[in-house]
């Protein structure tokens, strides 16, 4: 990591950083899809995701009502779920199938945080660091994250269906700056998205650290969120 000073803030992003789905999308699409009488198979919903959700267009609303947000929340992931499930996304149970996959991953049960993240949170507290979340993820993250243990960990929770902005739109890293109350120049973001996190942080003026935890990265990357700790504390 390059030498930069000291940051008074941290940003953190929340799927792949500070949580994990317990068990693989493929497995769960494919568990609740047999449970409803539609036959997938979970090696083809993997893929399929892996496919759609990069092309999806950004999970980014900010409307002015919950109720509306909800809705287009649940409209976005419902196209992207019935894109996984290819000719099966026309099956005449796919209507409460995806209800009951919405609902799952709203539940904290379907969630883990990673090993380190308690212990990271505890650091960070003792010190009077502030903290943010900053995700590509849509309101159900506030609930998982108390759920979990963690809400009230962070300053704010950014989350791009709220904001009305995706990272690495510089916009949704503004928004968690100014709930922090800090500048960009001394605010760090850590995610393992390297456009969306490293280089949408970097875009916005904050420092910025690659989290890539498969270990396959080069010297501007960490493999844990502990490895972040020498250069917050000191």
């Amino acid at each position: 990591m390059a030498r930069l000073s000291p940051p008074r803030a941290l940003t953190l992003d929340a799927a792949g950083t500070l949580i994990r789905v317990r068990r693989p999308v493929g497995e769960t699409y494919a568990e609740l899809a047999a449970a409803h009488g539609i036959p997938v198979a979970a090696r083809d919903v993997a893929t399929a995701f892996r496919t759609v959700f990069p092309r999806m267009t950004p999970l980014a609303f900010g409307a002015a009502d919950g109720e509306t947000l909800q809705r287009q929340e649940r409209d976005w992931w419902r196209t992207l779920v019935r894109a996984c499930l290819g000719r099966h996304g026309q099956h005449p149970a796919f209507g409460a199938y995806f209800d009951a996959l919405y609902e799952h991953y709203r539940s904290a049960g379907a969630w883990g945080l990673y090993p380190e993240v308690p212990a990271v949170l505890d650091a960070l507290a003792r010190a009077r660091v502030p903290v943010a979340v900053v995700s590509n993820f849509d309101s159900r993250l506030h609930g998982v994250l108390r759920g979990l243990g963690v809400a009230e960990r962070f300053v704010a929770v950014v989350c791009s269906s709220e904001t009305g902005a995706a990272k690495p739109d510089a916009r949704i890293f503004g928004a968690a700056c100014r709930a922090l109350d800090t500048a960009p120049a001394d605010t760090l973001h850590v995610g393992d998205d390297r456009r969306a996190d490293l280089e949408g942080a970097r875009g916005a003026g904050l420092q910025a650290v690659w989290l890539c935890r498969d270990g396959g990265h080069d010297g501007e990357a960490v493999s844990g969120l502990d490895a972040v700790l020498p250069r917050i504390l000191g």
